[in-house]
């Protein structure tokens, strides 16, 4: 377990070792990160969006009170440390594509695991009242510049870490703990690279244009409104294709489908943007302290998600850490035959 005198490196810092890092430091324990300056991330590209209600079934997501919860506790702290607003709030409306599709939504959106996210109901749409996106830009490098005030941030790959018995060497300086939230990353450290899948995603950032800009709008794809102007148009999704090329074909589909929710000719595409989700094969994140190295932790494969879920995983890799707390079994790394070349 983690003390005050602990010294603690987070590798990587995108989404997860954002919250992981903000975390132990609240904690009060001597955090410190490292992360790559070209290695691309797919926070850098990822819309932020959160959603508690899993469309294709109308069903609550992946323990979604308690995600919500956490998520509404955990990002307004960032924000006041960092002085910066980057959680924002929209309502979601589904548009049905059929009526037995409605039928359903009608009949789901009674029950007790999904009334409480679940506004108006009209007959083209149903509405989303817990819902919205995390400017995961404004985010990321504003808790960065706060970690490089305190002199606790470098620019550093896992490569240059060095294991030196229970302990870890970067740039000269003893850590007690290794966390390691790289994402896709992680597979040039692990022997076995089964679990960690890769995801690819597109979108594309439109200019201004005359649409609602309080709620998010889908129709299998979605129109994002975004607090600086603008808007995202997403997003697609492929286990196959691993470059980070933009894709003509999913540009014109999402083209097609955004049309439709404007009603109108898209506004001018600013960007399109092209990311590579970290996932796993059982679609939950690997979490927690290896049994076998216990000063190395896995913070990773937040996926799709991610902006849900990641506060929520956060706190229990927080709480695991520091009071020896078991982490949930779906979640946690020892589930799977996780090992790194580093040892």
């Amino acid at each position: 377990m983690l003390s005050k005198q602990s010294k603690v490196l987070v590798v990587g810092q995108g989404l997860a070792g954002t919250l992981i890092s903000f975390l132990l430091k609240e904690a009060g324990i001597d955090v410190h990160v490292i992360s790559s300056e070209s290695a691309p991330v797919a926070s850098s590209v990822a819309a932020g969006m959160w959603n508690p209600v899993a469309f294709r079934r109308v069903i609550p997501t992946w323990n979604a009170s308690k995600m919500v919860e956490a998520l509404h506790e955990v990002y307004p702290r960032i924000e006041e440390e960092v002085g910066v607003s980057f959680l924002h709030r929209r309502n979601i409306h589904r548009f049905f594509p059929n009526e037995e599709y409605k039928e359903t939504w009608d009949k789901k959106s009674k029950e007790p695991e999904v009334a409480p996210f679940i506004g108006a109901t009209h007959p083209e749409k149903g509405e989303v009242i817990e819902g919205g996106y995390v400017d995961l830009n404004s985010m990321i490098s504003s808790w960065r510049s706060k970690l490089q005030h305190d002199q606790r941030f470098e620019f550093g790959d896992f490569k240059d870490i060095e294991s030196s018995g229970s302990k870890w060497e970067f740039n000269h300086k003893t850590f007690d703990h290794l966390i390691v939230c790289t994402g896709l990353g992680m597979l040039d450290g692990l022997q076995d690279q089964d679990w960690l899948r890769k995801n690819k995603g597109e979108l594309l950032h439109l200019h201004e244009g005359k649409l609602d800009k309080g709620t998010i709008l889908n129709n299998g794809k979605w129109i994002l409104p975004l607090a600086e102007g603008g808007f995202k148009l997403g997003a697609s999704y492929d286990w196959k294709d691993e470059t980070l090329s933009p894709t003509e074909e999913v540009k014109s589909h999402l083209i097609e489908k955004g049309e439709l929710l404007f009603k109108s000719p898209l506004p001018k595409i600013k960007q399109h943007l092209v990311g590579i989700r970290p996932t796993t094969k059982d679609r939950r994140p690997l979490v927690g302290t290896l049994e076998d190295h216990p000063s190395l932790s896995v913070f990773n494969g937040l996926g799709t998600r991610g902006v849900l879920i990641g506060p929520w995983c956060a706190v229990q890799l927080t709480d695991s850490l520091i009071n020896g707390n078991p982490l949930p079994g779906e979640m946690d790394v020892n589930r799977t035959n996780i090992s790194f070349n580093i040892f």
